[in-house]
């Protein structure tokens, strides 16, 4: 019996020695990945904050772009034609018909997307319904298209179709 009782406290023994190894291997695991988490969170955080660093630059630099870049979309009339000109910008028209889908989309672009109209330039949204006489002086046969003016009010460019991109494309 007593060789019995020794083989169950050696078991025993064993066995909490085994527990033991077993959490101290678990508790250096979980410390290991908790150091490691931390230097992750570390290292993303310096990340972040150099890549917070360039954004604000980046942000400041569009904001100056922005500032030179600060050309208008407006509603066509004699009046802002004239007033544009005589500020020494470029003047486009934008020959628009609120039925169109394509002048609809070009539209809310340019609305959106004012920001990116070059500096100096005015896009003039042109009532394509209403405005015969301007129509038949460009030779405009439809909707959605773009004429750049000079001082004297003469054809410079003409495209049809596009957006602040093609506006960028075909200005002169």
């Amino acid at each position: 019996m007593s060789n019995f009782m020794n083989k169950q406290k050696g078991f025993s023994q064993t066995l909490v020695i085994s527990i033991v190894v077993i959490l101290l291997i678990g508790v250096g695991l979980v410390w290991a990945l908790v150091q490691n988490n931390n230097k992750s969170e570390n290292a993303m955080m310096e990340d972040k904050s150099d890549e917070s660093i360039m954004k604000d630059d980046k942000m400041m630099d569009d904001s100056d772009t922005m500032m030179q870049k600060a050309g208008s979309y407006k509603d066509y009339s004699i009046a802002t034609v004239e007033a544009e000109q005589k500020a020494g910008n470029k003047v486009v028209l934008f020959f628009h018909a609120p039925w169109c889908p394509f002048c609809k989309a070009a539209n809310a672009e340019f609305i959106s997307r004012a920001n990116e109209i070059p500096a100096g330039v005015t896009v003039l949204k042109t009532n394509y319904d209403s405005n015969t006489e301007l129509k038949q002086k460009y030779g405009v046969t439809y909707q959605h298209t773009f004429v750049q003016i000079d001082n004297n009010e003469n054809q410079v460019s003409k495209w049809n179709g596009g957006d602040i991109d093609n506006l960028k494309k075909y200005l002169k």
